[in-house]
């Protein structure tokens, strides 16, 4: 289902590249960016987030300015958008980190700004422009319990692209579910055995998506961090401004 995508620092440089890769994916296809962090420092990431994880309590954090980075868990919150299972680790670009996300990440989200048509480092400041913030998100679906519901996100001047960053193995650290897109067909297509740790996905927004359970026949173990990781490209109104695209709280991926 996936076409492999020109590398990110071309795509960037040029606006031709961008247009054509932008029709396919308002076609609904499905592209692939390979290996835009390495294997090792996922594994090194995703295990520094689990152990945050067992060692702290999940709280909400409202989006204002100066928030902490903050983790919470999401178990079919009646608040949600979508209604979803995982816990959510949430990074904003005002917080330094022992990782630095922000740089780490800096190349997907000026492709995604290039491609909503907004300058390549809108958002990636310090300071809110126009309301709001980029924000990185890391989501993890434990073994047994962790989905999304099908749904669609919204297109926005801000959004044009939804980018889903692979950050665990299909047939090593979980063998069943996780992200199905729907093609022109009606079709759910499952994408997860196609991609590595640090590979990212790019779809339209209002592409029909969500993660089927992942190993629904292994019993629960939330502190156990046993099931699927993902990242998230997200900009973010702050906390008290009107909703746009949100890719955070509307849970996706």
């Amino acid at each position: 289902m996936l076409f492999e995508m020109d590398p990110l620092p071309l795509l960037e440089a040029d606006a031709e590249r961008r247009a054509a890769l932008q029709a396919r994916i308002d076609g609904h296809e499905v592209g692939v960016s390979r290996a835009v962090v390495a294997p090792d420092l996922i594994e090194r990431l995703t295990g520094w987030l689990a152990g945050v994880g067992r060692a702290s309590l999940p709280n909400y954090v409202a989006l204002t300015p100066g928030a902490p980075n903050a983790h919470r868990v999401n178990r079919w919150d009646e608040r949600s958008f979508v209604r979803a299972n995982y816990h959510q680790f949430s990074f904003n670009p005002w917080n330094q980190d022992p990782f630095d996300v922000f740089r780490l990440m800096a190349p997907v989200f000026r492709l995604r700004n290039l491609l909503a048509g907004a300058p390549s480092e809108k958002y990636l400041g310090r300071a809110p422009e126009e309301g709001s913030i980029a924000r990185m998100l890391f989501h993890f679906y434990p073994a047994g319990e962790g989905c999304m519901n099908l749904h669609r996100d919204p297109v926005g001047p801000h959004q044009v692209a939804v980018p889903l960053m692979a950050m665990s193995r299909f047939g090593a650290d979980y063998s069943a579910g996780g992200l199905v897109l729907q093609d022109a067909a009606g079709v759910l297509r499952a994408v997860d055995a196609e991609l590595a740790p640090g590979d990212v996905v790019w779809f339209h927004p209002q592409q029909p998506h969500g993660i089927e359970t992942i190993d629904p026949d292994t019993p629960s173990d939330w502190l156990s961090f046993r099931g699927r990781w993902s990242g998230v490209f997200a900009v973010n109104k702050l906390q008290g401004e009107a909703s746009i695209a949100d890719a955070a709280d509307l849970g996706r991926g």
